[in-house]
């Protein structure tokens, strides 16, 4: 009898500090999935937080127009039309060929260089002025990629702040596979 209420006395004790009886010790399932969700979004929110290094902003900004220069040949040789890429300071702006001019191209979307690189276009070694605008049947592009999958030739230097470059030439570029 004497060991029954040392246990109701230990339980009733049990039971004041923490608020539930001994058998409910612990943590609930939604206070433990409480936990884990705000683990996660701190988690996510230092991740998202943490600065990408510059090489690899390079190395993403090469891939990224690789691929469109491929997608622009294949929209060429696919429409069978010449579609040209008109170059910007901060972007190049497809083009299309139609009724002996010039024309904007809605189809293929505008590509937009990263704002912490710069880069260079040159044409047959000469070093090309980004143009400032483009006036239908004025303005011509500075890369035509023609309807049976040729293309003007061209170099590309992306460069970062800390000096680290990559040339992409139009044969290297446009023509091997992934």
């Amino acid at each position: 009898m004497a060991l029954t209420g040392l246990m109701v006395a230990m339980a009733y004790r049990q039971i004041l500090a923490t608020g539930k009886p001994a058998w409910q010790q612990g943590f609930t399932l939604l206070e433990l999935l409480l936990v884990m969700l705000l683990i996660g979004v701190l988690s996510t929110s230092v991740l998202l937080s943490t600065p990408t290094s510059p090489a690899n902003t390079l190395r993403a900004q090469e891939k990224a127009l690789i691929r469109y220069l491929r997608l622009v040949r294949q929209q060429a040789v696919f429409s069978v039309m010449e579609i040209g890429l008109v170059y910007h300071a901060e972007s190049l702006t497809p083009v299309f060929f139609s009724e002996d001019k010039w024309r904007q191209n809605s189809e293929i979307p505008v590509f937009y260089r990263h704002k912490d690189l710069d880069w260079v276009l040159q044409l047959e070694g000469e070093q090309v002025t980004p143009q400032t605008g483009f006036i239908e049947g004025e303005s011509a592009p500075q890369i035509v990629f023609f309807s049976d999958g040729l293309y003007s030739m061209f170099r590309f230097s992306l460069a970062i702040e800390n000096g680290e470059k990559i040339i992409l030439d139009g044969l290297h570029t446009v023509d091997l596979d992934e």
